[in-house]
This record gives structure tokens, C-alpha cells and sequence, in this order.
């Protein structure tokens, strides 16, 4: 299986965490951008042993926590001001933008900066 579908079916997953997350977080206090970062979280916690361990195959695994910490850092934070930018375009439209544009930041930077001396190269 080829790296770009790992990294599909993982975010398929970590997004699901992500969105369940983000909709408890939503019911019990009503806040969109505090729901954004919560959910955020639990995806970014998923998606570091996954992408690591079955995308990248990365045997380094200290070494790749902080460049994965400061990309998932930086993708959040655009994440979740896209929430807050469209917040008025309505909740999940605004989701869906920021999930989307932070997944494109997401692989790109594992690719290129933070898993690129893996062996699993497809």
C-alpha cells in the first residue's frame, strides 16, 4: 500500500477521533474554537504513533517528535483560525476548510521535513 493511502486511511481515522472529540467538546460548552483545539488534539496524538510507525515505517522516534509537535503546532494553529475566520460560513463548513487545509500541511510536512529519511519510500 502506498504511502499517500496509509496517510489517507490514517487521517480517515485520527479525523474521526478528531470529529467525535470536537462534538462532545461542542455539546458541553458551546464553543466552536475551543472544540477545534480539542479535537485537534486527539488527532494530532493519534496521527504521531500512526504516521510514524505504519505510514513513514520512522525508526526515530524522539528525534521525530518535536519536528512533528511543531508542524501539527503550526497546522493547528491555521486550523483553528480558519475556524474563527468562517465561523460565520457556518460550523462544519468551516471544519471541513481547516481540516482540509491542515491535512495538506500535514503530509507535506511529514514527506519533506519530519519523516523524510524514512525507508517506506513510495
Amino acid at each position: 500500500m502506498n504511502r499517500l493511502i496509509k496517510f489517507a486511511v490514517t487521517g480517515i481515522a485520527g479525523t474521526i477521533l478528531d470529529f467525535l472529540a470536537f462534538n462532545l467538546v461542542l455539546l458541553l460548552s458551546g464553543n466552536p474554537v475551543i472544540s477545534r483545539g480539542v479535537g485537534y488534539v486527539f488527532g494530532t496524538l493519534w496521527a504521531f504513533f500512526v504516521n510514524r510507525s505504519w505510514v513513514f515505517n520512522s525508526k526515530n522516534g524522539i528525534s521525530s517528535l518535536v519536528p512533528f509537535l511543531l508542524l501539527y503546532g503550526s497546522s493547528g494553529l491555521v486550523a483553528v483560525a480558519i475556524q474563527s475566520l468562517l465561523a460565520t460560513s457556518g460550523i462544519f463548513l468551516a471544519y471541513l476548510i481547516s481540516l482540509l487545509v491542515a491535512s495538506v500541511m500535514n503530509f507535506l510536512g511529514m514527506r519533506f521535513l519530519v519523516f523524510r529519511g524514512s525507508s517506506n519510500a513510495s
